[in-house]
């Protein structure tokens, strides 16, 4: 049986239920419960729960947590990864905030060393907010480095935004910083923006620069 990240399950031979956090060696799965402390079990003694949706799934069966946009200003920046920390569970909730109003085409892939695994696919949109993916909280050092690729349409004309592909890997350090309210989510959650524009470079002033300071020989 195939099993993902964030799938609910239920434990064959135990009474114990929970989702799943983590892929050991030797075909383990690690289940974290309501209690947050992770479980590692053999991948044969788990089912799925029936009727139970995964925590990051809800795009797949249409029911992604989508706001109408409203009339105002068209916004053409505001692209955010929130990490939200269930201490209780011991799972950190990665969603991805559209704040600008464009349809963004999502693609989400989790890379660790050669392998690539996607975890999310498909539109959200404008001003919306989705789950991608979930993680064991108490093992930041080991969470995967993250891939999010982004297209982005308007349908009314506007000037195109460029495309969004960053590679980010959270550390714990970056978890250390004070959380921000997340009106779409109703909580408290770590921010990092995604499509920050570059810094601006003057090139006429770094030429300058270096004319100025490049040595003069002698004669």
């Amino acid at each position: 049986m195939k099993f993902k990240l964030g799938d609910f399950v239920r434990f064959v031979d135990e009474d114990l239920e929970g989702h799943i956090t983590s892929f050991m060696p030797n075909d383990l799965v690690g289940v974290t419960g309501a209690d947050g402390f992770e479980i590692p079990v053999q991948a044969n003694k788990i089912t799925h729960v029936h009727g139970q949706l995964t925590r990051h799934s809800a795009d797949e069966e249409g029911e992604a947590d989508e706001q109408v946009a409203t009339a105002g200003p068209f916004i053409t920046e505001g692209i955010d990864l929130a990490i939200v920390g269930d201490t209780k569970q011991g799972l950190a909730m990665f969603y991805l905030i559209n704040g600008t109003s464009y349809e963004m085409l999502v693609s989400f892939n989790t890379v660790k060393g050669q392998d690539v695994t996607g975890e999310f696919r498909g539109t959200v949109a404008p001003h919306a907010t989705v789950q991608l993916y979930m993680a064991n909280l108490s093992n930041i050092g080991n969470w995967p480095e993250l891939n999010i690729q982004g297209l982005f349409h308007a349908p009314v004309w506007k000037l195109p935004k460029s495309p969004l592909d960053v590679k980010k890997r959270i550390r714990p350090a970056d978890l250390s910083t004070p959380k921000q309210h997340i009106a779409s989510l109703d909580t408290k959650a770590w921010v990092f923006r995604l499509d920050q524009p570059a810094p601006s470079i003057d090139t006429e002033k770094l030429r300058e620069h270096f004319i100025s300071h490049r040595p003069t020989r002698g004669r």
